[in-house]
């Protein structure tokens, strides 16, 4: 790196070389493992009356969660009173978070933890946390270089923001910030679009509707979307909400209210799977074949290649809705998920111009999806 003098090479060295190649930040500390939970719901008059009875409700609820979670090593435990127990609960659901969710008991499930864990917490640090003594012994000018590339990284977040082209003019679009480093992104007003909004888009407004329900982001351990430049297993954006299907690893964000706007970066179009035990046909601008999606254009592709196949299509701009969009996602026959617009496709409702559809994870994992068709 040049050194010791901030000038235009310095500057781009820093900028390129480092920013460019490393980031901004970086992760000191992650935590991976895996998550076996059970939640129980039950009447509070019921539950006062199992404590009256002299029942332990913690050790009752452990044992029945070993139950459910077909533990094999599980100790003994009165029959009775477990029976007396679970007589009073009205729901209960047991999920797993990383491993395979798909294994028949908690203990075969704690052995594929290991293999295909989940990111449990972590922490993120500036870039020149890394710049120590100890990692470059021999440098001799390391605390004027981490100086420099202290005061160009203040410049780098404090710069105004740049689009590409400006987004033509403030009445064709809006600068935002970026989701990525570099260039920042245009958020184009109705009857424009395109990476610039310089093309014309003279579609009807309900054509920007943006139903709540949409969603946008999507992450199940081996496609990870992001939504609006956020992996949906940390954090949403602004107006959207986290859902996650925890026994199956599988977390989206979708659109908190209605509301009327060109569509987020992220938004999800098209959801394709095909192998044993998964079934997924719903295209992105009609756009299928039998082996695989191809998106659009103006959408990203996102795919998974195991023993089944997965493909999702993601819009890279801020764009108008194409038919495929999905909103709402439900558990086949439970209003389990987001509804879109108030209309649950878990029991095969849908508002107008969205057809309903049916979509399998895995073999015992199927959900009900609203698509946009026109």
């Amino acid at each position: 790196m040049p050194c010791c003098k901030l000038d235009a090479t310095t500057r781009e060295y820093i900028r390129s070389k480092l920013f460019g190649d490393y980031g901004l930040m970086y992760m000191p500390s992650i935590v991976l493992g895996g998550i076996a939970q059970q939640t129980i719901e039950m009447q509070w008059e019921k539950y006062s009356q199992l404590v009256s009875q002299g029942i332990n409700i913690n050790k009752e609820s452990q044992v029945n969660f070993f139950l459910t979670m077909k533990d094999k090593t599980q100790g003994t435990y009165n029959i009775q009173t477990q029976n007396t127990f679970s007589s009073q609960i009205i729901t209960q659901h047991a999920s797993k978070f990383g491993g395979d969710a798909s294994s028949s008991s908690i203990n075969e499930w704690a052995n594929t933890v290991s293999s295909n864990p989940g990111v449990i917490r972590f922490s993120m640090s500036s870039i020149t946390d890394l710049i120590t003594q100890a990692r470059f012994p021999n440098d001799t000018n390391l605390t004027q270089k981490k100086e420099l590339i202290e005061q160009v990284l203040i410049e780098y977040t404090a710069k105004p923001l740049e689009c590409i082209n400006d987004c033509t003019n403030a009445l064709q679009g809006t600068c935002k910030p970026p989701v990525s480093l570099g260039v920042g992104w245009c958020e184009c007003k109705p009857g424009w679009s395109g990476v610039d909004c310089s093309q014309g888009d003279h579609t009807v407004a309900s054509s920007n509707r943006i139903p709540a329900g949409t969603i946008c982001g999507y992450s199940d351990g081996k496609i990870m979307v992001p939504c609006f430049g956020q992996n949906p297993t940390m954090s949403c954006p602004q107006g959207y909400t986290v859902r996650r299907y925890i026994d199956i690893g599988l977390t989206v964000c979708f659109k908190s209210v209605t509301t009327m706007q060109k569509s987020t970066i992220g938004t999800i179009c098209g959801l394709v799977n095909v192998g044993p035990n998964v079934d997924g046909k719903i295209a992105c601008n009609y756009t299928f074949n039998h082996l695989q999606q191809t998106c659009p254009s103006g959408y990203q592709r996102f795919d998974y290649r195991g023993s089944a196949l997965i493909t999702v299509c993601m819009s890279a701009n801020s764009l108008v809705d194409l038919p495929g969009t999905i909103c709402g996602m439900q558990r086949l026959h439970l209003t389990d998920g987001p509804a879109c617009d108030g209309f649950n496709p878990g029991l095969q409702q849908c508002p107008d111009g969205y057809q309903y559809g049916t979509w399998r994870h895995s073999s015992t994992n199927q959900f009900s999806v609203c698509y946009r068709i026109s």
